[in-house]
């Protein structure tokens, strides 16, 4: 032991940070040109913090934004460890970096001090004791070190001895039973609940008892109000899977209570751990409306007032004082009475003044429209007559008549309840949900939610469709403008069509989008290429020329998409990009690259199939898409695996593939094992010299050579029977699906070039004698009514037009004889229909498996277009038409156009149902309605 030990000694093993770390500094000094300041985490060595890395806003004063002496966590740009420089930032960290530095360097502090003042005590040298013990945890296990030393023959031998004595490791578990006792953690849930009955107040105090009684000893539960209708559930526990589990049960005694008295709960954020930093948040949230609510005068006078009568006088007080309590107690539920009261006398005086005051969509031709102001008015030409209509063959599809004026649609839906009396009998309601604006009724099904068993595999991100379907209205957000036209939109889209702008903040340092004045931009950033997404693009295709983008590789798939950048700009080297995202990871993410015109879907690797085709894409991407490939054994990778062709390619580009600390390579060498059980290989990984961002890009074989001459067969190959139209509804499976092969045995060779492989014969397209004949004959009868009657025949601005869907795709033909025109198509294969999904993507385009007896995963007002060929009829068997029309309203923008095509029958049960709606209408020989 030393005499004088030296107590200096950095808190890990590496000696310098990592590059775009968030580590915890003191700040020293203020120069001319930054401030110097300490890493506390590495002994204290120095770093600079610029000016202009300061903040993002133009610098009026450095002593607002740091002070000599303050800690708090910054970025590190840069490392020069020769010169021993370090440059950080305060500006890049956003508040997920401080949140993980902050538990890390507090956890780190506890176990330096620890081994610190066991070191003092003993007189070691720190950083020879802590090499030694690398954690104070290690000690409880027996610590061993190899010595040599002479023998008695005088060989070298190696003994192995105690690294510690019992006196240094009876300190350290003192020190440690002493100093990491565990500390109560604090769990918290936000939720909304509202109760518009006569007792309302009462309803809810009720329930608020109900919630608070779920707790126990262990995890009592308290409630309060932050500002109605917001109230959080908290508790304090040792244990936080148990904290959770009671919040949870809490919340669910709570809902019911009030359900039961026809009210509603809707929790805003699950059950979770929270730090200081969040009560201090909440903290300040409530002062500030204490404060708004004091700035609004008239609500309090009475209580400023003394007491200081006596007998009569003080009991007109006291009675006073309870009206005014009693008023207190019930203002909302008066409020919302004298509200309705009000509607209903407008709504009365309105109707005795205009025939037709209420409809959602104006028809045009038989109905006026109601004279609002307005700061346009509708520029398109009426509709033809029956007529004046050009004549149909016997085997064309719809007519469709121009959209309706997009302001009247707006102000009208907006204020309307319900139809008139005279709407056929069909009576229809706007969303009453808070959510209602983006509800999506298989996503948004809260009571299901709420009641899973578990969301450790993104279960409450996974498809809950409620029964029956709903049939209420999506209303419009307010301010709602015709969608900016394409390619326009693909940078910029109007603000108040998607209002929501936290990622404005979340990811204002990886520029995915900007807020300007009434627009959000897209600047065309990512998480993995702030530098812009054009030059990630090269740098990808640079490091893997055989990619050849638009030529050999097509279809794509882009997991985590954020805003779809990626995917927007792969457009202009004809690469057609399914992006797609979780709901709600990322605010509206995908309701962002929807309203951009960029194919995007929601959906989530969770626990079941994602609704493609086997062997569809030809290249998958992920740039820190937030999925942990080698969970519950490796089930996600192996999703990815069989969606992936034969030969396709995995580009991947995350933290892991490039930075050297040991979570990160720890993390590597799982996915290289896992990778390497599924005979991928690896055939480029690189580093970009500019934005010091690395990819690796995995192929998937081409043979079963590899599958066969596996030692283990782990994983196995899946059963090949009852293969297709597989994915819908069905858990992921833990096998490899097998390589495609055709009659002869021989595994599927690559679609032709683009664009060849559009009306070249498919590769997955069925052997039968007629499969091949009946797949050309389609694509001409597509081709021909397209172009000489679609295009040119009908009323329709395709101009206005860019995301298109046809409900039931068949081979794709109606999308291939689109390709020319500025619009993309999500090819829909229904699940009680052929199966031809991969013969769509073999053609070079993409599209999902879905039934239509529920709703779509895509937020409200996305198409522009929906085309259905002989589909409802074979629907009504199934399902409610009422229910498949709401759904359409939804997922139509306003003014966009629905094209039908079916018997007689279905005409006649559709038109009255559209016309309830007031659509604008036009019928065809009986069997094309528009």
């Amino acid at each position: 032991m030393a005499s004088h030990p030296n107590l200096e000694c950095r808190m890990y093993e590496a000696r310098y940070p990592e590059v775009d770390m968030a580590v915890m500094i003191q700040v020293k000094n203020i120069a001319d040109m930054g401030a110097y300041v300490s890493l506390l985490e590495y002994n204290n060595i120095e770093g600079m913090i610029l000016f202009s890395e300061l903040s993002r806003r133009r610098i009026r004063s450095v002593s607002s934004l740091i002070k000599v002496g303050r800690i708090e966590p910054v970025m590190v740009l840069r490392v020069d460890k020769e010169k021993g420089y370090i440059d950080l930032s305060k500006r890049r960290v956003s508040e997920e970096d401080i949140q993980a530095c902050e538990e890390r360097y507090n956890k780190s502090k506890l176990v330096h001090s620890i081994m610190r003042h066991v070191a003092e005590t003993m007189g070691i040298d720190l950083e020879a004791f802590k090499i030694v013990v690398t954690d104070p945890d290690t000690v409880l296990n027996t610590l061993t070190r190899e010595v040599k030393e002479l023998g008695p023959d005088g060989q070298e031998v190696t003994k192995v001895v105690a690294a510690l004595s019992e006196e240094v490791k009876d300190a350290l578990v003192k020190n440690i039973r002493r100093r990491m006792t565990p500390q109560p953690l604090k769990i918290r849930a936000d939720i909304e609940m509202k109760c518009f009955q006569f007792d309302g107040v009462l309803h809810i105090k009720d329930a608020m008892r109900k919630a608070e009684a779920a707790g126990n000893d262990d995890c009592p539960v308290k409630i309060k109000l932050v500002a109605p209708p917001l109230y959080v559930l908290t508790t304090q526990t040792l244990d936080k899977e148990q904290g959770i589990l009671v919040l949870t049960n809490a919340i669910t005694a709570c809902s019911e209570a009030i359900e039961k008295q026809k009210g509603k709960l809707v929790v805003k954020e699950a059950p979770r751990a929270v730090s200081e930093r969040d009560d201090k948040l909440l903290a300040e949230h409530m002062a500030k409306l204490r404060q708004d609510n004091e700035e609004v005068g008239g609500d309090d006078e009475s209580e400023e007032e003394e007491d200081t009568g006596m007998g009569e006088e003080n009991k007109e007080k006291e009675m006073a004082i309870s009206v005014h309590n009693l008023f207190q107690e019930r203002k909302y539920p008066f409020i919302f009475a004298l509200s309705v009261l009000l509607f209903c006398v407008i709504f009365l005086l309105f109707t005795n003044t205009i025939q037709y005051p209420l409809f959602l969509y104006p028809d045009t031709q038989s109905r006026p429209l109601v004279s609002l102001p307005v700061s346009g008015s509708s520029s398109h030409p009426p509709p033809p007559s029956v007529q004046q209509s050009f004549k149909l063959p016997d085997s064309v599809t719809p007519f469709v008549p121009p959209p309706p004026n997009n302001e009247d649609v707006g102000f009208l839906r907006d204020n309307a309840t319900t139809t008139s009396s005279d709407d056929g009998g069909f009576e229809w309601k706007l969303c009453r949900d808070p959510e209602a604006v983006d509800y999506i009724p298989c996503l948004d099904n809260y009571k299901v939610i709420k009641a899973l068993k578990s969301r450790r595999h993104m279960e409450h991100r996974e498809r809950h469709c409620p029964n029956p379907s709903p049939r209420c209205l999506s209303p419009l957000p307010k301010g709602y403008k015709m969608p900016v036209s394409w390619p326009k939109s693909r940078d910029m889209i109007w603000y108040d069509n998607v209002p929501h702008s936290k990622l404005v903040e979340y990811k204002k340092d990886q520029n995915w989008v900007r807020k300007s004045g009434d627009y959000f931009v897209f600047p065309g950033g990512g998480t993995q290429f702030k530098q812009g997404v054009d030059n990630y693009i090269q740098f990808i295709e640079k490091t893997l020329p055989l990619i050849k983008w638009g030529k050999h590789v097509r279809v794509i798939l882009d997991v985590g998409c954020g805003v779809a950048s990626f995917g927007g700009a792969l457009l202009d080297k004809n690469v057609l990009t399914m992006s797609f995202a979780p709901k709600d990871e990322h605010e509206a993410q995908i309701q962002f690259a929807l309203e951009r015109g960029i194919p995007a879907i929601l959906s989530v690797i969770g626990t079941q199939k994602l609704t493609f085709p086997d062997n569809a894409f030809d290249l998958l991407h992920c740039a820190r898409c937030r999925v942990h490939w080698d969970a519950d054994g490796g089930k996600p990778l192996m999703e990815l695996n069989r969606i992936l062709r034969p030969g396709g390619f995995f580009v991947w580009s995350a933290t892991p593939v490039y930075r050297k600390d040991e979570t990160h390579q720890n993390k590597w060498k799982a996915m290289v094992n896992l990778t390497s059980s599924l005979c991928w290989k690896v055939v480029a990984k690189t580093l970009s010299d500019t934005s010091r961002i690395g990819i690796v890009i995995f192929q998937k074989p081409v043979s079963n050579t590899c599958y066969e001459k596996r030692k283990e067969k782990n994983p196995p190959i899946c059963d090949n029977e009852n293969r297709k139209n597989n994915s819908w509804y069905v858990p992921l499976s833990s096998c490899l699906s097998p390589l495609p092969v055709d009659s002869m045995g021989n595994i599927f060779s690559w679609p032709e070039p683009w664009p060849k492989r559009l009306k070249s014969e498919p590769i997955s397209l069925s052997t039968e004698q007629d499969a091949v004949q009946e797949f050309y004959k389609d694509t001409k009868h597509w081709s021909g009514l397209v172009s000489d009657f679609y295009l040119k025949g009908l009323s329709i601005q395709w101009s206005s037009v860019r995301n298109v869907m046809d409900m039931n795709a068949g081979y794709g033909g109606f999308g291939a004889a689109l390709i020319d025109q500025p619009v993309w198509v999500m090819n829909v294969v229904p699940i009680d229909m052929p199966d031809t999904l991969s013969i769509i993507y073999d053609r070079g385009l993409v599209g999902v498996y879905h039934d239509w007896c529920e709703s779509f995963n895509t937020y409200p007002r996305t198409y522009d277009l929906l085309h259905s060929s002989y589909l409802l009829g074979n629907l009504t068997r199934r399902c409610d038409m009422v229910e498949i029309v709401a759904e359409i309203d939804r997922i139509l923008r306003p003014g966009g156009y629905l094209l039908v095509q079916d018997t007689t029958d279905t005409i006649k049960k559709l038109k009255p149902i559209l016309e309830s709606l007031h659509w604008s209408l036009t019928l065809h020989q009986n069997q094309f309605l528009v």
